[in-house]
């Protein structure tokens, strides 16, 4: 069943707030989570079709939950999310994770506070990286909700140089600028870091 069929869920903090215990509940696959959320951010424009990606810590474990590679995101089933470990092996499902796994696994080996994690194609954010500007707390909720965004140099997607870039730069932030790819945003669980890109693109789209 895909999730266009499934009941909907209005994109508010209260639906969305699905915690990292319960994404890594034993027994399955999170059934319609990070389907129903890529639907969402599909909607409003943060990923396109074949672009963007989330993913959720498995508890006391070095694996993940993550959308796979190659597939249209809004019309992910809940069955295509797959498991890998922080090494990139496929642990369950039947589709290729999506290739920036690599960075996921950096953020979650350096942030252990980090429950989630999402990347979007956002359009106001991506064009404020190509344009070689990092995003400014320019409003009180940009400065309380995000501080300063740093805009970290280009590297190939899915590379071994990009989680390299992106663990380096990390720290205690919240969301990082990649150069013409989007943008990379944390959380406790997938509610926050959903919210810490959607106000990344809302200042992005301030400052422009």
């Amino acid at each position: 069943m895909r999730c266009a069929e499934q009941q909907q869920i209005k994109p508010s903090g209260e639906n969305l707030g699905i915690g990292v215990r319960e994404v890594g509940r034993a027994g399955g696959a999170p059934k319609g989570l990070g389907c129903q959320i890529l639907a969402i951010l599909h909607r409003r424009g943060l990923v396109s079709g074949f672009g963007g990606n989330l993913s959720a810590r498995i508890p006391n474990a070095e694996e993940m939950w993550i959308t796979p590679s190659g597939l249209y995101k809004a019309e992910l089933s809940p069955e295509d999310v797959v498991k890998v470990s922080f090494s990139g092996e496929l642990l369950e499902g039947a589709h290729r994770p999506s290739i920036e796994w690599r960075f996921h696994a950096a953020i979650y080996r350096r942030r252990p506070d980090v429950g989630a994690v999402a990347h979007t194609h956002s359009p106001f954010a991506t064009g404020l990286g190509l344009a070689g500007a990092s995003l400014k707390p320019v409003t009180p909720e940009a400065s309380a909700v995000l501080g300063e965004v740093p805009l970290l140099p280009y590297a190939d997607p899915g590379s071994e140089e990009l989680a390299r870039i992106i663990a380096e730069n990390i720290g205690v932030r919240r969301a990082l600028l990649l150069r013409g790819h989007g943008v990379v945003a944390v959380g406790r669980d997938l509610a926050e870091a959903v919210a810490v890109a959607e106000t990344v693109e809302e200042i992005a789209l301030t400052m422009l």
